[in-house]
């Protein structure tokens, strides 16, 4: 982690550490999705891509029980678990606070 930590610049989470190729991120990154029978644990992908979704969700009119579960059904998680939905929540309350409101 050493090296890499010389090189990216990187956020910590209460997950883990995750590495950025650019000098800055995004408060907002565009969601990967995964490939059809894939699953990517919500605690693998950083609350800013995380947030992306939520937004993306947001845009469309979606409400945020109603995002969280397809947040879910999008990673390809089968079943929500509490951990996971306090995550997704987060990342739903961190899209819908905007940039300057992203402390909370």
């Amino acid at each position: 982690m050493t090296l890499a930590a010389a090189v990216y610049r990187s956020t910590t989470e209460d997950v883990g550490t995750f590495f950025w190729p650019q000098p800055e991120t995004a408060d907002l990154l565009p969601f990967r999705r995964a490939d059809t029978d894939a699953v990517r644990p919500v605690e693998d992908i950083a609350i800013e891509e995380l947030a992306g979704l939520a937004a993306e969700l947001q845009g469309s009119g979606v409400e945020m029980d109603a995002g969280v579960v397809e947040m879910a059904r999008l990673t390809g998680l089968k079943r929500l678990r509490a951990v996971s939905r306090e995550r997704l929540e987060a990342a739903w309350r961190r899209a819908s606070a905007g940039p300057a409101d992203e402390a909370g």
